[in-house]
């Protein structure tokens, strides 16, 4: 067991390195600010503010470099802002060679603190890079040192995945990629299911990286789950079924994902359309038309809304991106990746149900808004021989005429 505790023993180091790399630095230096409270904020006050808003302790507690440079840096601002407008209330106190030269004093003192607000900031980003590597590179050694050594590294990846979820605020900065140490241990390991969910945790914290959603859908296709995979935020929408590629074009159950998006859904049996609302955006998809309408503007789709399995299916990249999401395409795991970090946590949808009975032969009573989705175009270096999916495209059924 020697090797066991030498592996854990650097998996702690590790862990010590994050807290003291990732420890809060002074915030703006220089004179009259070196001191100032509002650049740090009050971490109590933060804390209860941030209760109730549909987020884990660990979420709530985590803030990125950029945005916490973002913070201290309005912070900053609004000082300076503040100490102008108590000079320029007492410029009639003062000489004009008086304010001139206090003004010029709190010019220069707030530039100092800028510039050593944007120093402190990129040492930081250094710092979480460099042990980001030390990670990668520890990860390879544990690999080696315990292959084919099973019962062994689930030990390690046990006590592991309890010193990760010790960490909190400015130590979580590198905890997606420990949370992606942890996952290959789980899977080298044999515990799928363990892999899996530290492999979600390491894409939640890194929600734009392509190559951990990649290695995600590696899992879950282990775990039996085939063909295109859609991400809202780092998580699977519960879809009634799969998304599907139709003309190089992703088609998605819309409902499951205007729920994701937090969007309010009516279904029009009449007109065989389905219409989303979100902030002030309305979209409208007629089923077998290749047409929405965007806020009364007419747009064409490469491939419009369609009735699969009951299920209304609408592409993937036009919803989201008209709503204001960003969305990518991870081509070799055919994972649809769409980031909104203006949707809570656990987003409520408002809908419209249709009236009873409403759904009529052009429709079958599944295409109701509780069975709707939507949909996204795959890029041209994405798009798939053939125009359709293979084994993970139901078959179409199409309403009774």
């Amino acid at each position: 067991m020697k090797k066991k505790k030498s592996a854990l023993a650097v998996s702690t180091a590790l862990l010590v390195s994050l807290t003291l790399a990732m420890s809060p630095s002074a915030s703006a230096k220089g004179p009259d600010w070196k001191d100032k409270p509002a650049h740090q904020g009050n971490k109590a006050e933060d804390s209860e503010k941030g209760k109730g808003k549909g987020k884990s302790d660990n979420e709530e507690s985590t803030v990125s470099l950029e945005e916490d440079f973002a913070q201290k840096e309005e912070a900053l601002q609004q000082d300076f802002e503040q100490k102008l407008g108590e000079l320029e209330a007492r410029k009639g106190e003062l000489t004009e060679e008086e304010y001139e030269a206090q003004k010029q004093q709190l010019e220069e003192e707030f530039e100092l603190a800028k510039e050593a607000l944007e120093q402190d900031s990129e040492s930081e980003e250094e710092s979480r890079k460099a042990l980001k590597e030390q990670i990668k590179e520890e990860r390879k050694a544990i690999l080696e040192q315990y292959k084919d050594k099973k019962e062994e590294l689930k030990a390690l990846a046990d006590e592991l995945k309890q010193q990760i979820k010790a960490l909190k605020g400015e130590e979580e900065q590198a905890a997606d990629e420990l949370y992606e140490s942890l996952a290959k241990y789980y899977e080298e390991a044999g515990e799928l299911a363990e892999a899996i969910a530290a492999q979600k945790e390491a894409v939640k914290r890194d929600l734009r990286n392509l190559a951990r959603y990649k290695q995600l859908s590696g899992l879950l296709e282990q775990e039996g789950y085939d063909g295109v995979k859609a991400y809202v935020n780092g998580e699977m929408p519960d879809f009634p079924i799969p998304p599907v590629i139709k003309g190089g074009t992703t088609l998605i159950p819309f409902r499951a994902v205007s729920e994701a998006l937090h969007a309010e859904v009516t279904w029009n049996a009449d007109e065989r359309s389905v219409t989303v609302v979100r902030d002030g955006i309305e979209i409208k998809l007629f089923v077998d038309e290749a047409k929405a309408i965007v806020n009364g503007e007419e747009v064409i789709l490469a491939v419009p809304a369609q009735i699969m399995k009951g299920n209304t299916m609408v592409p993937i990249r036009f919803i989201s991106e008209a709503l204001g999401a960003e969305v990518q395409y991870e081509g070799d795991s055919q994972s649809v990746v769409i980031v909104d970090e203006t949707v809570p946590t656990e987003p409520e949808t408002t809908e419209t149900a249709p009236e009873e009975g409403a759904a009529t032969e052009t429709a079958p009573e599944e295409t109701a808004p509780t069975e709707e989705a939507a949909t996204e175009t795959v890029p041209a270096e994405a798009e798939p021989a053939g125009g359709e999916t293979s084994e993970s495209t139901p078959a179409e059924t199409a309403p009774t005429p």
